[in-house]
C-alpha cells in the first residue's frame, strides 16, 4: 500500500474543507460557505489542550466558553455571508457572534468531526 496518499489527507485536515451552511429553518443550502479544519488538525488539538480543564468543569458557562474557543480555532475563513446589505467577513468578532447561534455551532461541530469529509468523499451534511 502506498501510504503517500495519507500525507495529502493530513494536509487537507489542516487546510480545511468547505462547509455549506444550511438555513436553520428550511434546511436548504445557503450561499454562506465556511472553511473548517478537522477536529484532528493541529490547530484543533492545540485549542483542545488549552481548554481541556474547562471542558471537564461542572460549570455550564465554562464548558460553553471552552467549546466556543475550540470551534473558533477550526473556523479558518468564510465567504458568502452578509449582514443586512453589508458583507459579513470572517473576523474574530464575527466568529464570536455566530458561535452564539446553536444551529451554526451544530453544523460546524458536525463538519469538523466528519473524517470522511477530509478524505475527499461526498459530504454527509
Amino acid at each position: 500500500m502506498d501510504v503517500a496518499r495519507f500525507e495529502s489527507i493530513a494536509q487537507r485536515m489542516e487546510d480545511g474543507v468547505e462547509v455549506v451552511i444550511r438555513d436553520p429553518i428550511s434546511n436548504e443550502p445557503t450561499d454562506w460557505v465556511v472553511v473548517v479544519a478537522s477536529a484532528e488538525s493541529r490547530r484543533a488539538r492545540q485549542a483542545l489542550a488549552r481548554v481541556q480543564k474547562h471542558l471537564q468543569s461542572n460549570d455550564l458557562e465554562q464548558v460553553e466558553a471552552a467549546n466556543r474557543r475550540l470551534l473558533k480555532a477550526v473556523i479558518i475563513d468564510w465567504h458568502g455571508a452578509e449582514k443586512g446589505s453589508e458583507q459579513f467577513p470572517c473576523t474574530p468578532e464575527n466568529i464570536d457572534e455566530v458561535l452564539a447561534w446553536p444551529w451554526f455551532v451544530e453544523q460546524i461541530t458536525e463538519a469538523m468531526g466528519d473524517r470522511a469529509r477530509f478524505f475527499g468523499k461526498p459530504p454527509s451534511i
